[in-house]
C-alpha cells in the first residue's frame, strides 16, 4: 500500500511558495523455499515494513534571480520479521527514525552565470549524523546556445532493514553494516544547433564510493549468504552523450550513450576488478511520431546493454566464481489513438524481438510481452 497527499499554497504575492506533504508505504513479504529446508519447517519467513514521511518545504524568492529554499523531513521506519528459529533467530522488531534539514540557494549572478548550492543534515537514530551537499554552476555563451557546466557533491545511503536483519532461505542479515558514502563530480557542455531543433549534451563524470554494501557474501559458518561493507573504494569514471532532434514538426528522435569504467577492490586479491552488473557500454534511441493531427502516436524505443560481469555461487568451494553475461538489445513498440477528448486507446509490445537475456546470472528475463488498454480522463 502506497499513498501520498500534498498541500501547496503561495503567500506574499507568490514570492513564498510552501508545501506540506505526508507519504506512507506499507509492504508485506512472505518468502517460500522449495529446498531441503522445507521438510524441517524453514520454508516461510514473513516481514512487514512501514514507512511514513512527513515534510515541509518553503521557497522564498528574494528577487527574480535569487531563490532560497528550506525544508524539513521526518521519516519513521518500522520493521517486523517472523519465522522459525534455526541457524539464527529471525524474530525481531526494529525501528529507525531520521530528521533531515535541507537548505538550497539558486541564483543568477549575471545574465550568463548561474549557481546552485545545497546542504542536507540527517539526524539518524541508528547511524552517525551526516551532512552532505552539492554545488553546481553553469555559464552560457554564444548568445545562450552553448552552456558550460560543472558540479560537485557528496551523498550517503543507509543499509536497508533487509540487508541488516533479513532472514530467508539462505540469506542472513548483518546488523553491523555501515552506510555507503559517495563523492563525485561532473563537467559538461550543452549545445543547441539548427535553430534549436537539435540539442546535444556531453558529460564527463567521476564518482568514488566507500563502504559499498555487497549483499552476496558467502558465510562459511552458516553455509548461507550475508551482506558486508566492501573494503577499499569503488570508482566510476565515464562519459555520457545524449541528444534530442526535432526531425519534423511531428517527428522527433532522442538518443543516449554512456561509457563507464567501474572498478572495485577484489576481496581476495586486493587488486582492482570490474564491478559486477555494471556494463561498460549502454545506449538507447527513441523515435516518436505524432500524426493525424496528433490524435495518433507511434513510438519506437531501442535499448542496448553491453556485456557485464556477475557472480555465480556454486554449492562447493570456491563458492564464488565470476561469469560474463552477454550483451542484449531490447525493442519496445507503443501506439495510442485518441478516440475522443477524454478517451484513448493504447497498446505496446515490450521485448518485441523476443530477446533471450539475463541481467542477473541465473534469472532469465521476460520474453515478448504485449499490453493493450483504454484510458479515460474524467476532467479536462
Amino acid at each position: 500500500l502506497y499513498g501520498r497527499v500534498v498541500a501547496s499554497f503561495d503567500t506574499l504575492e507568490g514570492r513564498w511558495a510552501q508545501e506540506l506533504s505526508y507519504a506512507i508505504s506499507d509492504t508485506n513479504n512472505k518468502n517460500h523455499s522449495e529446498n531441503d529446508f522445507a521438510a524441517t519447517g524453514f520454508d516461510v519467513t514473513e516481514s512487514d515494513a512501514d514507512v511514513s514521511v512527513t515534510g515541509y518545504q518553503g521557497s522564498f524568492r528574494l528577487t527574480d534571480d535569487h531563490t532560497i529554499t528550506g525544508a524539513f523531513e521526518h521519516q519513521q521506519e518500522d520493521f517486523k520479521q517472523r519465522g522459525p528459529v534455526g541457524f539464527g533467530d529471525p524474530n525481531r522488531d526494529e525501528d529507525m527514525d531520521t530528521d533531515s534539514w535541507i537548505l538550497e540557494y539558486r541564483g543568477e549572478l549575471t545574465n550568463k552565470f548561474s549557481v546552485l548550492a545545497s546542504a542536507r543534515y540527517d539526524n539518524n537514530s541508528d547511524f552517525d549524523d551526516k551532512t552532505t551537499g552539492r554545488i553546481s554552476a553553469a555559464w552560457r555563451v554564444n548568445e545562450g546556445s552553448t552552456k558550460l557546466r560543472a558540479a560537485f557533491g557528496t551523498g550517503i545511503k543507509n543499509p536497508t532493514f533487509t540487508e541488516r536483519y533479513g532472514y530467508f532461505k539462505d540469506f542472513i542479515g548483518n546488523p553491523d553494516l555501515k552506510p555507503e558514502e559517495s563523492t563525485g563530480w561532473e563537467a559538461g557542455v550543452d549545445q543547441r544547433l539548427l535553430g534549436d531543433r537539435l540539442s546535444l549534451s556531453l558529460t564527463w563524470f567521476h564518482e568514488e564510493l566507500e563502504d559499498e554494501i555487497n549483499g552476496f557474501v558467502f558465510d562459511p559458518v552458516s553455509g548461507g549468504f550475508t551482506a558486508e561493507n566492501e573494503n577499499g573504494t569503488s570508482e566510476r569514471d565515464g562519459v555520457e552523450f545524449n541528444g534530442a532532434w526535432q526531425l519534423m514538426d511531428q517527428l522527433s528522435l532522442s538518443f543516449a550513450y554512456t561509457w563507464v569504467d567501474a572498478t572495485e577492490e577484489d576481496n581476495f586479491s586486493g587488486a582492482d576488478s570490474d564491478e559486477i552488473r555494471r556494463p561498460e557500454h549502454i545506449a538507447s534511441a527513441n523515435l516518436n511520431w505524432d500524426f493525424l493531427n496528433k490524435r495518433a502516436n507511434l513510438n519506437l524505443n531501442v535499448d542496448y546493454n553491453g556485456e557485464q560481469d556477475d557472480f555465480y555461487f556454486p554449492p562447493v568451494p570456491p563458492y564464488q566464481e565470476r561469469v560474463e553475461l552477454d550483451n542484449f538489445t531490447l525493442v519496445t513498440v507503443a501506439a495510442s489513438y485518441q478516440l475522443g477528448k477524454n478517451l484513448q486507446l493504447f497498446a505496446r509490445v515490450e521485448n518485441a524481438l523476443d530477446e533471450d537475456y539475463e541481467e542477473v546470472f541465473g534469472y532469465v528475463a521476460p520474453g515478448r510481452s504485449a499490453y493493450a488498454g483504454v484510458r479515460y480522463r474524467f476532467s479536462d
